[in-house]
């Protein structure tokens, strides 16, 4: 009984240190716990079961606002993502047994867990969401490193940090001889080489912090010397709620709505006015709305991008979108979405999933085909559409491409006053900081914000009562170039690959080693 509770206690202070309440200083011990229900379970059955419980209570915390979308849904993909933790449970009871030096043991358990991030963050189209290096989002100087490692090198230190206290709490048993001056004396060499053993480890944890917080600092200090203004945006936060988006007799009303946001923005002469994703009251093709976006383009002097659904007649598809409007005679710019959210915006496995649609209606969108870069002024930008800013590789890719800014246009009404939309930020601050770029986040119903190179949040729209969620307004920034090209950008998640090489290598020593 006591090791569920241990189970339960990990699964509930990790939770914790996500957003809300964000308790971030939890994940560095939240693990401690679970270590310690492993250690005391039997057999592999149980361990996998302690690490389950923990993976099902954490994620049940973690991303309940799920049930917003689709009950059935919310508990495949929480009993789903739980299997990580069971997995990563068995994996760590294998490591302790099959190993003695501690430093080892916590290289191998850290690795682990961070192959089983990137597993999770690319297997059946990926959903590396609350990876445990997000959690540190606000620590600006330590999540610098992710510039080399990705968000994984945060969760790898996490890990260590937590095994790395385990180790050193953890009472060894000294055998007993019948020689008793015999006894003293190995008893004494067994606590100091028991000593050096668990300290080392955790003064290796200590020389990590330091060297990320150095690292930190100096790329911090790099950025603030070079500070160059590129661009000047204006971003819209339209608050409409979810249940009145598509109902053709407001389109009129949604539609003013943003007009007059829009026109107050541009008495700060922006280079550039952002709408959310799915902003515009129907689709891309209807002549009249892309007639209204072209003349409100014109008579404010200003390019639009906006959010808005499209359907291609030629190849009978349709399309979530962000297209930039430059004024009437120009031509339109489409960026089709690449990265389709499963379940929401496409059927996986059409004809295995398809009863699905019965209890539930889901889009029927296609996947965008090019990684299209928009241009205002000589600048360019890359567009993420929705959730496509947990996928590193996508937002790399339109670095390696050019784009000196990025955008996320994304509509988070789906999941009322939860904590989805912070989460959801979580993962673009770590997007700025691989690829040192800046980012303009811009939500239907919030946050809207904008994030510096460095990670740091610049600017974000809030009212007269400090609230950023379910209200309406505007706000204008310089975006500032950043440090490109990182080492993340040139290489991706050679980081997660090292760890799950490093994790392989020790299962192939010990495996022969037993031959």
């Amino acid at each position: 009984m006591f090791n569920l509770f241990l189970s339960v206690l990990s699964g509930v202070l990790l939770a914790l240190a996500f957003p809300k309440p964000e308790i971030n200083f939890l994940a560095w011990f939240g693990f401690i716990f679970l270590l310690f229900s492993i250690k005391r379970s039997s057999t592999y059955r149980k361990t996998f079961l302690l690490s389950y419980l923990c993976g099902l209570i954490f994620f049940g915390i973690v991303v309940y606002w799920a049930v917003y979308v689709t009950f059935i849904g919310a508990i495949v993909l929480i009993f789903y993502l739980a299997l990580y933790f069971g997995v990563f449970g068995l994996g760590l009871r294998w490591v302790e047994n099959s190993f003695r030096n501690p430093l080892f043991k916590i290289l191998l358990i850290s690795s682990l867990w961070v192959g089983l991030e990137f597993v999770r963050s690319h297997l059946f189209t990926g959903f590396g969401w609350a990876l445990l290096g997000y959690s540190q989002y606000m620590h600006i100087k330590l999540i610098q490193v992710a510039d080399m490692t990705g968000v994984y090198g945060l969760s790898f230190l996490i890990i260590f940090v937590n095994a790395a206290l385990f180790y050193m709490l953890k009472i060894r048993h000294i055998p007993s001889s019948q020689n008793v001056s015999e006894a003293s004396f190995r008893g004494s060499n067994e606590k100091l080489k028991s000593f050096v053993q668990r300290g080392l480890p955790i003064f290796l944890a200590g020389i990590l912090i330091f060297a990320c917080l150095t690292y930190g600092n100096v790329r911090i200090k790099q950025f603030e010397t070079r500070k160059e203004k590129i661009l000047k945006v204006s971003i819209i936060q339209g608050n409409i709620d979810q249940e009145l988006k598509w109902d053709s007799t407001l389109s009129t009303l949604i539609l003013n709505k943003y007009e007059k946001l829009s026109c107050m923005a541009a008495f700060e002469k922006p280079d550039i006015i952002i709408w959310p994703e799915t902003s515009l009251p129907g689709y891309l093709d209807e002549e009249g709305l892309r007639k209204k976006i072209d003349k409100l383009s014109t008579s404010l002097a200003a390019p639009f991008l906006i959010g808005a659904p499209r359907f291609s007649p030629d190849t009978d598809e349709y399309f979530n979108s962000a297209a930039l409007f430059k004024g009437v005679g120009e031509p339109i710019i489409i960026y089709d979405k690449v990265h389709l959210v499963p379940f929401g915006e496409y059927m996986p496995l059409g004809p295995l999933f398809s009863p699905l649609t019965l209890i539930y209606p889901i889009a029927d969108f296609s996947k965008g085909k090019d990684y299209v870069l928009f241009k205002v002024k000589g600048i360019k930008f890359g567009t993420l559409i929705c959730f496509e800013d947990i996928f590193s590789d996508l937002v790399r890719d339109f670095v390696r491409k050019g784009a000196d800014f990025m955008v996320n246009i994304t509509n988070d009404a789906w999941f009322k006053k939860s904590s989805a939309a912070y989460q959801h930020n979580q993962c673009l601050v770590f997007r700025a900081v691989e690829n040192k770029v800046s980012v303009a986040r811009v939500g239907n119903t919030g946050p809207s914000l904008f994030i510096e190179p460095t990670g740091r949040i610049e600017k974000r729209l809030i009212n007269q009562y400090g609230q950023d969620l379910f209200i309406d307004g505007f706000l204008t920034t310089n975006l500032l170039r950043g440090l490109k090209e990182t080492f993340f950008t040139k290489f991706g998640d050679i980081f997660a690959y090292m760890c799950i090489i490093f994790f392989a290598m020790g299962c192939f020593v010990k495996f022969r080693r037993q031959d």
